[in-house]
């Protein structure tokens, strides 16, 4: 029989004394410990096992082949989670869930790998560096530089060889892990996200947050070797692969969201009122708006032996009378030594168990696990005994006692829960279970109460986790802006095709909002935004703590580009980008934020919008819903930072690179004169508008 048992502490439930903190800037150089700090660091070793862990654990149970954002240390004695807001690495107890202390790093650490020498690689997304940690002396023994916003890490199955992506930069950098020095560095599609190796050792796999294949490269040589697609299905696109999953015989699970954007047949889009909603006249379908499907890669063929299917579950998740079948946001994913493979839901705070032998080209079965509020990663430890998932929202650290996972006892499973810790982090009860483990739309009186007194707090649960109140799609702020960022998506809405801006850096004092610039602030155009995806409103405090979430809490990945020396390259592009000749500052003036604060009319309005805009004159438009202004249609100057990491370009997602921006959709000079540009301007001017 499955059973199950939890522990949870909150991770800042204590404040310990930080056991020490690195006082060193962060340095470009590589720096080697001396042998007598390795044999110290090292000490907590078994001297009668000297054999290294690359012999003991086998094949695809080797934690080194994809970083989490959650580590157990190779001996499974500590656990370790990463708090990118307070620059630090948190160390627990694997036994006790005992806070051992905290490791200080600078640069937002998000992703960690455990290394078979007992440390960890720590990713820093706000810098451009991965630290090498101890989690028994708790210090920064080395940094090894990289690509700008490092996310995805992976090891070769020998431990020898360290490849990472490079978010900002789309480039996939391997090293040298005994001495740090770099082997090979490959430019890849833009936003790579997740690296994983395969067991076999044949190949790097890398998604990307925003696109529609994986990338698969040459361990040796960093060659691309081939892109493999996500399958999509009738009225939805694929995209946001956001973990892999090596599996046994050099096999990969590859979990990725499913996004129906809507119709582009205008009497269609006008009838519906919400992104492709139903085909009465603004009539809200309440059809989930994403789900969620699995590719199985083979790495030992190409991609004629993938194959993909689709989560299906009737009633996974119920929430103000939206039925889901399917995972809302699969975020993270753990492999159980059996094959099993745990996919955590972000959204619907539940964890979806998945057969990884067991798979076909059909839907495939769901049991499902409650867990807390906001999953963002979990770890199996080697044996299957136990799971341990660390939780965004609540941040908190839970362990769940597990024995048998392939067998149809989990959905027999009732979970033990602990306390949260109520007085460090507010009244954020779990949420409630019945039955069969599958999460049920509780009675208003059991709605988790929210401690309003921290708007930060507030704003992330409401940003990250589905509600009510904010959405009946099966959708949250955060699936279409994961991490603050955008999916890549063009979402069909009542006055057209809209394509998802990014939101991280980019909303402070860049008003007004939305693409027709109708909102003056960014509480009124969430409250837009929420009516349109049938969301049954917010209060004004609660209003007020998600729009604080969104100008202070979420991630700013563009600094770091923007404060790095620009070359001589990007120097010239600034000279151009500034100059009267070019005129983008003009409208994208550096001082308010890249933008203008508004609307003009580039001659950008499709032949789609324009018919579109001509039957919706006609139609029925109750309040809420966005209408099309009775003047010239002119659309708002979206700030630039972070622009070389937001294709596609526009209001409609037209343009796929700012090359194209620059010059197939700038006929005439309506935005910026770059006709007369040579191509080795408009290079240089690429290069600028991708360092801001």
């Amino acid at each position: 029989m499955f059973s199950l048992g939890c522990d949870a502490v909150p991770l800042d439930s204590v404040e310990p004394e930080l056991a020490r903190v690195d006082p060193a800037p962060l340095s470009s150089t590589f720096v080697m410990p001396t042998a007598e700090e390795v044999a110290d660091l090292r000490s907590w070793r078994d001297e009668e096992t000297p054999v290294p862990a690359t012999e003991l654990i086998d094949g695809d149970l080797r934690p080194w082949l994809t970083s989490s954002r959650i580590a157990l240390t190779i001996d499974e004695a500590r656990v370790a989670v990463p708090d990118a807001e307070t620059d630090r690495v948190v160390v627990f107890d694997a036994d006790t869930l005992e806070r051992l202390g905290d490791v200080k790093i600078q640069g937002q650490p998000e992703e960690l790998l455990t290394l078979p020498d007992g440390q960890i690689a720590v990713a820093c997304r706000g810098g451009s560096q991965v630290a090498i940690v101890d989690p028994v002396s708790l210090r920064v023994t080395h940094w090894i530089p990289t690509g700008a916003a490092p996310r995805g890490m992976a090891l070769t199955p020998d431990g020898k060889t360290l490849f990472v992506a490079s978010f900002a930069e789309a480039r996939v950098d391997a090293f040298n892990l005994e001495d740090g020095e770099p082997l090979w560095s490959t430019r890849v599609e833009a936003s790579p996200l997740a690296v994983a190796v395969d067991s076999a050792g044949k190949g790097i796999f890398v998604t990307h947050l925003r696109g529609r294949e994986l990338t698969e490269l040459s361990p040796a040589t960093g060659k691309i070797v081939r892109q493999r697609p996500l399958r999509g299905e009738k009225d939805r696109t694929p995209s946001m692969a956001r973990a892999l999953v090596p599996l046994s015989n050099g096999r990969m699970m590859v979990p990725y969201a499913l996004a129906s954007t809507g119709s582009r047949d205008p009497k269609r889009i006008v009838t519906s009122g919400t992104y492709g909603g139903s085909s009465v006249d603004f009539e809200v379908d309440t059809t989930p708006l994403v789900t969620t499907g699995v590719l199985m890669i083979d790495a030992r063929c190409g991609r004629d032996c993938d194959s993909a299917a689709t989560i299906k579950r009737p009633g996974y998740r119920v929430v103000a009378g939206t039925s889901l079948d399917s995972p809302a946001s699969v975020v993270a994913a753990a492999r159980h030594k059996d094959g099993a493979v745990v996919l955590v839901d972000q959204a619907a705070g539940q964890l979806a168990l998945v057969d990884g032998v067991a798979f076909g080209e059909d839907s495939l079965h769901v049991d499902v696990l409650p867990t807390d509020a906001g999953p963002g990663a979990a770890v199996f430890t080697r044996n299957g005994e136990s799971l341990f998932v660390v939780s965004w929202v609540n941040r908190g650290l839970t362990r769940l006692d597990t024995h048998d996972m392939r067998n149809d006892a989990l959905r027999q499973a009732s979970a033990q829960r602990a306390s949260y810790a109520e007085e460090a982090r507010g009244k954020i009860l779990p949420p409630p279970v019945e039955g069969a483990g599958v999460l049920v739309e509780p009675p208003p009186t059991a709605t988790p109460a929210i401690d309003t007194s921290n708007d930060l707090e507030v704003g992330r649960r409401l940003f990250h986790t589905l509600d009510a109140s904010t959405s009946t799609l099966g959708v949250t702020c955060a699936s279409c802006h994961p991490d603050g960022l955008d999916d890549g998506r063009t979402w069909v809405q009542g006055v057209g095709p809209r394509q998802t801006p990014s939101l991280a850096g980019r909303v402070g004092g860049t008003g007004p909002f939305n693409w027709l610039g109708s909102e003056t602030t960014l509480e009124a155009n969430l409250a837009k935004t929420i009516h349109r995806l049938n969301g049954q409103g917010l209060t004004e405090d609660q209003t007020r703590a998600l729009a604080t979430y969104i100008q202070e809490g979420l991630p700013k990945d563009g600094v770091v580009l923007a404060t790095r020396e620009l070359d001589a390259k990007s120097r010239r592009g600034k000279d151009l980008f500034m100059s009267e000749e070019v005129g983008c500052a003009t409208c994208h003036d550096p001082a308010q934020g890249f933008t203008d604060g508004l609307r003009h009319d580039i001659g950008s309005t499709s032949a789609l919008e324009k018919e579109l805009f001509a039957a919706q004159r006609q139609a029925r438009v109750p309040e809420g819903f966005d209408r099309v202004p009775s003047t010239r249609i002119a659309f708002d100057t979206p700030s630039l930072g972070g622009v070389g990491q937001t294709a596609p370009y526009f209001h409609d997602g037209r343009a796929r690179t700012l090359r194209e921006v620059l010059t197939t959709y700038n006929e005439g000079d309506t935005m910026g004169k770059t006709s007369h540009l040579s191509p080795e301007d408009l290079d240089a001017l690429v290069a600028y508008l991708e360092t801001l």
